[in-house]
């Protein structure tokens, strides 16, 4: 079957957008980190990044889903930078739940200066709406 312009032209561009979201080197996310955990709300991915090397990337990412043909570039999810004895933030995502009012729920297993918390963001309005913490809770 004979592609024409057109269509070769929407395959390039899905690809380009489809690399171009999942790279997250302008955040020092680089090959030896991985992604542990995705959840997806319509045409947005949230990503928990693990790293044994370095303790500075963000660790929750928002980027575009695949599907998205903006290309929206990847940025710390809240907009807020995880600091390493700033507690009222996150300090290292693990996993992420999305319901079915839009609410992004974020497990945090702290660090050695801050206990685990969770966050209960909502993605239709950008606001977090509830912060538990957890205080003497180590995970496995």
């Amino acid at each position: 079957m004979k592609m024409n312009f057109f269509s070769n032209f929407y395959f390039f561009l899905n690809l380009f957008v489809l690399i171009k979201s999942w790279t997250l080197t302008s955040l020092d996310i680089n090959e030896e980190d991985r992604i542990v955990h995705v959840s997806v709300y319509f045409n947005r991915a949230f990503l928990c990044v693990k790293s044994s090397t370095n303790e500075t990337i963000p660790t929750l990412v928002e980027a575009a889903w695949p599907e998205n043909l903006l290309g929206v570039q990847p940025k710390i999810f809240p907009n807020e930078f995880h600091k390493s004895r700033k507690c009222r933030s996150i300090q290292n995502a693990v996993t992420t739940d999305i319901d079915n009012k839009g609410r992004l729920w974020v497990m945090d297993e702290g660090n050695s200066f801050c206990s685990p918390k969770l966050f209960v963001y909502d993605l239709l309005y950008f606001n977090e709406e509830v912060k538990v913490n957890f205080r003497n809770l180590k995970f496995l």
